[in-house]
């Protein structure tokens, strides 16, 4: 037993005695007041019940929102169109002065009475196809237009393969004098004048056959 239920039971106890007393003398029991004097004692001696206290219960925290993933779409890069050349060539567009040669390239003069040589900077890379590229710019117009070409050498001899687009309107055989010696004169004159290249007698075909002209 504990400090607490002794002294309880020493009050009890007391109470008890008195009532006993209060029994045996006679004295306030058969009387109303007897009976409220016995009551004060009872209550008075009990021992006064402890007071539960609650334990504050913590409220739950709520979970942090999480932030909503963005409705915008990520800008798409734009894919770059190719670009088309008129001529079908494997030369280096590179035009830096350490990658590129000088060389003579005939044209036609504003007359039309001679070939003029103009020095223009081409790749060291294939240099020869990329005179022939030339050649061919500067005699191509808007009524006669190369759109194809193509060299092989063989030996001192070279053959230039030329091609039509599907929608030209004149073949080969319906070319001018001054067109034919701006397209097939400046070649000639352009491969045969550059010593480099060795080549001593040039021919045309359309691919199929020899261009006579």
């Amino acid at each position: 037993m504990n400090e607490l239920d002794v002294d309880e039971l020493k009050s009890v106890r007391n109470v008890v005695m008195k009532i006993r007393t209060l029994i045996r003398d006679g004295a306030m029991v058969r009387t109303g007041a007897g009976v409220m004097a016995l009551s004060l004692l009872v209550v008075s001696c009990t021992p006064p019940t402890p007071t539960a206290q609650n334990s504050p219960v913590p409220s739950p925290t709520s979970p942090s929102p999480k932030p909503s993933p963005s409705n915008t779409p990520s800008p798409v890069p734009a894919t770059p169109q190719p670009t088309s050349t008129p001529f079908k060539t494997s030369v280096s567009s590179s035009t830096t002065p350490s990658s590129t040669v000088p060389i003579a390239i005939y044209r036609m003069d504003s007359g039309c009475d001679a070939l003029v040589p103009k020095t223009e900077n081409l790749p060291k890379e294939k240099t020869l196809d990329a005179a022939v590229g030339a050649v061919i710019r500067h005699s191509n117009s808007a009524d006669f237009t190369i759109s194809d070409y193509g060299i092989t050498k063989e030996g001192n001899s070279a053959t230039i393969v030329l091609r039509l687009p599907p929608t030209a309107k004149r073949p080969f055989t319906a070319m001018s004098a001054c067109e034919q010696m701006s397209l097939f004169g400046a070649l000639r004159a352009t491969i045969v004048g550059r010593s480099d290249w060795n080549i001593r007698d040039v021919q045309f075909s359309d691919g199929k056959k020899e261009i006579e002209f």
